[in-house]
């Protein structure tokens, strides 16, 4: 090969070599650039995944929050509706030896008040001199004696209001609470008279709400026994997660995280300290 022909091929080999050069460099700043735009937009798309949960998690506490307080106003309108039973000139009545005509008129009012007050199990007042007076009316064991029972001497002890704790009614299922209150003529004990209220009436509005696209809302008592829950296998059970248990002593509003059933959780609560109650919110925490 002459000096020309080895001087061409030189140059010829040369510039073939800074070609693929180039094109390496070129094709290296795209894949750089892509990985870049890739990486970015899965950076943004992560972090508005972290935005859209806390942002569920801080509407789940809201609304935990603010259901616990219309509760807590429905509590406050029961015993309002309560007090003003027992000032009823008939209920003052019931301590007089003529009070057939009162007892009469008592009973058509406990009537009127559950016909009118669909969360309203039964109506009733336990005297002084252990009679009992309620709506619906139902048989009593002869020896009945509503002095001695919880809801009576419970109103008596604290002399006001008293939420008594949640139970379970064993015929229909329904979460049952109690309501009552002493009822005094000057300083005369007259008796004490009680609400029996269903608990899924009066927490209806709980049904209706959600929370994203799996929570759910439930209500325990202080003492961790299931109240209300989609579940209704759960219901008068332990709530069936440690984490969940001691709610009642910590704070009255706040979040845990916890694992159950091998899914990461977060639970949204909020205390009804006036009827004993826990309101709790569940989420996955993706």
């Amino acid at each position: 090969m002459t000096e020309i022909n080895q001087e061409k091929h030189k140059k010829k080999t040369k510039g073939c070599l800074i070609i693929v050069i180039i094109t390496a460099v070129l094709l290296l700043i795209s894949i750089s650039v892509a990985i870049y735009f890739t990486s970015h937009k899965l950076l943004l798309l992560i972090q508005e995944n972290e935005e859209a949960a806390n942002n569920l998690i801080k509407q789940s506490e809201q609304k935990i929050i603010q259901t616990a307080q219309s509760m807590t106003r429905s509590a406050e309108e029961l015993e309002k509706s309560l007090d003003a039973l027992s000032k009823s000139d008939d209920i003052q009545k019931l301590s007089s030896e003529d009070n057939e005509e009162a007892v009469e008129n008592v009973r058509k009012a406990f009537q009127n008040y559950k016909e009118t007050h669909q969360e309203t199990k039964a109506v009733f007042i336990g005297t002084a001199d252990k009679e009992m007076y309620l709506y619906p009316q139902m048989e009593l064991p002869r020896d009945y004696d509503p002095t001695s029972r919880s809801w009576y001497t419970n109103a008596l002890d604290k002399n006001g209001f008293t939420w008594s704790e949640p139970y379970v009614d064993a015929v229909t299922g329904e979460a049952i609470i109690s309501l009552s209150f002493p009822v005094l003529d000057k300083d005369e004990l007259i008796g004490v008279i009680a609400f029996d209220l269903n608990m899924d009436l009066i927490a209806e509005e709980i049904k209706e709400m959600k929370l994203g696209t799996n929570g759910y809302m439930m209500i325990t008592d202080q003492n961790g026994i299931v109240i209300m829950h989609p579940d209704k296998a759960l219901i008068g059970m332990p709530i069936p997660s440690d984490a969940l248990k001691s709610l009642s002593d910590v704070g009255d509003t706040g979040l845990v995280k916890y694992t159950y059933q091998e899914v990461d959780q977060i639970a949204a609560y909020s205390k009804i300290d006036k009827m004993n109650l826990i309101l709790i919110g569940v989420i996955e925490n993706k």
